[in-house]
């Protein structure tokens, strides 16, 4: 991958996860976040934390759809966000099906709810090419969209294998 990332394992008790981050980057997301995401969520699944990948986009700034924005300007940022991450997640195996997706944008200002999804469709469309799903395909994979306060720009991805609740 260029050298631009590098693979980090981290082992924690209950799970461990597998994340890629920036060389040099030194911000460590809040273990419990990453684990019980998707859960926390309300995805309306179980997850499994020990089937998961965790993976750190530095740099991805998804925009709000009300950004006004030349066509073509839109087009290019779309394509080079959803080559961002397929590169991100590209040396990863995805977890057993089904799946529940945790994108968490974070970003120095929130967005509401409804634009802070569509910010992330780029995000969306690239992690099901990767597990080779149609994005709206409930049966097999629930998308789940949060979001953080940070300085910088970035997003996070949690693929989460997980089971129907009973």
């Amino acid at each position: 991958m260029n050298g631009k990332h590098e693979q980090i394992v981290q082992e924690d008790k209950q799970s461990s996860s597998t994340s890629l981050r920036a060389a040099g980057d030194t911000t460590q997301p809040d273990a419990g976040s990453t684990s019980n995401a998707a859960e926390r969520s309300g995805c309306g699944l179980t997850c499994s934390p020990s089937a998961s990948v965790v993976v750190d986009v530095p740099g991805l700034a998804p925009k709000s759809p009300n950004r006004r924005e030349h066509h073509f300007t839109k087009a290019r940022r779309v394509r080079r966000e959803r080559w961002t991450v397929r590169d991100a997640l590209a040396p990863f195996t995805p977890p057993p099906p089904p799946w529940c997706v945790v994108l968490v944008r974070v970003a120095p200002r929130l967005l509401d709810d409804d634009n802070a999804t569509a910010a992330m469709k780029a995000t969306r469309d690239a992690i099901a090419g990767w597990l080779g799903v149609d994005d709206g395909d409930r049966a097999r994979v629930r998308f789940v969209v949060e979001q953080e306060r940070a300085p910088t720009h970035g997003v996070r991805i949690v693929v989460t294998h997980s089971e129907e609740k009973s």
